[in-house]
Formats: C-alpha cells, structure tokens, sequence
C-alpha cells in the first residue's frame, strides 16, 4: 500500500502494537444474546434518525465508533413478499468487530430514516449535495446522542465512513463546519462536541462543491480538526479529489507554518472502489484486510 501523510504510524498499524485484531474477518459476530438496539435522536434541522447501537458491558467510560453507511445504506431493501429488510453484511461485520474490540458502535441510518433505502431509491427533489449536507446534519447529530450516553467518552469517539460516508466521516471532522451556507443551522461549533479522528474509506473529498479543491486560496482549504486517515483504492476515480486535499493540506502547512499534517492518504494498489464491503479479487480482499487491521489499530492508538 502506497502511504502519503502518515508513513511512520500507518506503516507501523499492523505490528503487534495495535489491538488483537483477527487475523481473519470472516464470520465474525456479536457475542451471543447481544443485539443491536433501535434508538432515535433528533438533528439541527429537526429530522428524526433512525440507528442502530449497541456497547459492550466493560467498565467505562468507553470509546465510541460512529458508523457511516455507504449508498447502500444500512439495510438492503427487502425481498418481495418480505417486510423488513436485512442488515447489509458488511454492517453486520463492522459491529461485531468494534464491539468486541471493547467499542459502543452507533450506527446512523440517514436513509431508512427518510423513507428509502438505498440512494437509487431517493426522491427526485434530492441531488448529492443535497445528500451531503443532510448526512452531514445525522453525524454531528449521531455525535451528540453518542455523547448522551454515560457509557461513552465524548472525547474518544471517531468517525468511520465507507464512499459517500467516507465523504460524510472526512466533512464532519473540516473546522469550520458551520461557514458552509447548507451547514449554518448546525449547533455552533464551540457548543457541540468534535469527532478525535475521521477514518473515511475510499471517500469522494470533492464535497460536492462545498469546499474548493482548488490550490490557489488557502482561505477555501479543507481544515480537519481532527486526524483524517483515508483508505483509498488505487483503482477508483474518486481518489483524484483526495490527492488534492493532500495537496491543500500540505500547502497549508506552508502557508501557516503547521507542525502537524492531520489529513493522511493511504492507497491500496490495484483495488478499486468498495473493496470493504465487496472484495473481486485477491487484490482487493487484501485490501480489505490490511485496512481493517489499520483502522483498529488507529482507533486503538488515537482513543
């Protein structure tokens, strides 16, 4: 995997240092009678979200991972002749491993929430930004709820994103959240709690339009507040937008005489888009694997 940004940590993730990740992450699951519970909560433009939650019973207070869903959504739509619809797999394993990496794990449904499932099922008057700013609005949200809960620690709780929630995972962590016209109904910055780090995998950083990705004004740059470790695919045309992030963030570190780069890039060869949730290759199953190994031990070593 090609690293830019992190090469010291992200090279050293999947050492012995780390959490006791599987070796395999096949058919793992939640410990027998532990089910994910259905909560709600209510975002800054007043939409009820649906979610799913669930923490381990360990002394606390615990860290937190806030799972964002892809295009896909959380569920797949239901069968004919089906009423509920089924958790998506890839949901299912996420769960199972942060909680019995010792994580609450919450996990937002922006789209069962509206009344669709998957994105090819949105209403007509929705575009993509629309898209984003509205899951924008469920993370910050999911944020709060998380914090409410006397199990967690508000200040150990990160963002895991997969495609269009990479893209949700990675905006949510920008400092100046509220500056964006869409976003300025969102809780003023200095009163809601902030994400300790954004793991967003193969995201589109474009923003739709939200941010410039243009390198000539720093004033329009994209501003983590927290780390941003991106996993991304060598083979996916929305890694374009990511590189030039990096680029914007390196620039700023110029323009501003930063120490630190907080936004760092991680790219798996011959992958393409998805290798999460639906690995067709040898490549992308590995892919796959040493991610998941990166991301627990990133949690592990930034909570």
């Amino acid at each position: 995997m090609a690293v830019a940004g992190a090469a010291a940590l992200v090279a050293s993730a999947c050492t012995d240092t780390g959490p006791s990740a599987p070796l395999d992450f096949d058919d793992v699951e939640l410990p027998e009678g532990v089910v994910l519970q259905d909560v709600e909560f209510v975002n800054d433009r007043g939409e009820t979200i649906k979610a799913l939650y669930a923490a381990p019973d360990l002394p606390g207070p615990l860290p937190a991972v806030i799972v964002l869903h892809g295009a896909g959504g959380v569920f797949d739509p239901p069968d004919d002749g089906e009423d509920e619809p089924d958790m998506g797999p890839q949901f299912e394993e996420w769960a199972a491993i942060l909680y019995n990496e010792g994580y609450a794990v919450l996990l937002p449904d922006s789209f069962s929430s509206r009344g669709f499932y998957e994105w090819t099922q949105h209403p007509d008057e929705l575009d993509k930004q629309d898209r984003l700013v509205m899951r924008a609005y469920d993370a910050q949200a999911a944020l709060a709820f998380a914090c409410e809960q006397p199990e967690i620690d508000c200040n150990r709780i990160a963002a895991l994103g997969f495609s269009n929630g990479g893209s949700v995972a990675a905006l949510s962590v920008h400092e100046r959240l509220n500056d964006i016209p869409l976003l300025d109904d969102l809780t003023p910055g200095d009163e809601r709690p902030k994400f300790a780090l954004s793991i967003p995998y193969y995201p589109g950083c474009g923003f739709d339009g939200l941010l410039s990705t243009a390198i000539d004004d720093p004033t329009e740059f994209y501003r983590p507040n927290a780390p941003v470790y991106v996993q991304h695919a060598e083979d996916d045309g929305l890694l374009d937008d990511c590189e030039a992030r990096l680029e914007q963030t390196e620039a700023m570190m110029e323009y501003e005489d930063l120490t630190e780069n907080p936004f760092h890039l991680t790219i798996y060869p011959n992958a393409g888009h998805s290798f999460d949730s639906d690995p067709g290759s040898t490549a992308e199953r590995t892919a796959r694997l040493e991610a998941r190994q990166v991301t627990l031990s990133l949690l592990a070593n930034e909570l």
